[in-house]
């Protein structure tokens, strides 16, 4: 597991550029097609996540810190193991849940334009959670974040091309995104992913 979280960790910045790269283009794409619509509820969609990224969507998540709650005081082995996969379970269905509204309200209102408004989609639905992975790493650890962020870029992407080459419907989507999403927990938890950083004593 140690050797994926290096890996989810690495190659965080190379996906964090191609979000951007794909957002320029298909933002272009939707100017040039007059969706100004979709623009606009994609950095609304992009301000307000990064204001609830900053206070209260991860605020629960804290209370699921493992090695914040070993830091304070020594706990038993098996209170840390439920922090860890509670910790998990929490920040994967966040992560799911927020991927799964913008594809769904762009494959809805992107009809006539399906392309451009699900790879628009995809820099809106990656842009916040590379932002959230980018400031854990840079803080001295998540790469259990790291990991949940890559399965979640690899799962939107093959939805999208699935929806845009295979004409997959929203609900197969969803449900794809949701089984890719569940393998990446399976990798946390079987991996350990709370025993990534050595914890200090002092």
């Amino acid at each position: 597991m140690k050797g994926f979280s290096e890996l989810a960790e690495t190659v965080s910045v190379p996906l964090g550029l191609l979000n951007v790269l794909v957002g320029m283009v298909a933002g272009s794409r939707l100017a040039i097609l007059g969706r100004w619509d979709l623009l606009g509820f994609g950095l609304l969609a992009i301000l307000i996540a990064g204001l609830v990224a900053a206070g209260f969507a991860r605020r629960p998540g804290l209370l699921l810190d493992v090695p914040a709650v070993a830091r304070r005081r020594p706990a038993h082995p098996l209170w840390i193991g439920c922090l860890s996969v509670l910790g998990s379970v929490y920040r994967v269905a966040v992560v799911t849940g927020w991927c799964l509204g913008i594809l769904g309200f762009f494959a809805w209102r992107g009809s006539g334009n399906e392309a451009a408004a699900l790879a628009w989609s995809y820099a809106i639905a990656a842009g916040p959670i590379v932002w959230m992975d980018q400031n854990e790493i840079q803080g001295g650890g998540g790469r259990h974040a790291a990991v949940i962020t890559l399965f979640a870029q690899v799962a939107y992407v093959l939805v999208v091309l699935g929806m845009v080459f295979r004409h997959l419907e929203l609900g197969p989507a969803a449900g794809l995104f949701a089984g890719i999403m569940c393998i990446g927990l399976l990798v946390l938890m079987l991996g350990g992913s709370s025993r990534e950083e050595p914890v200090d004593p002092a």
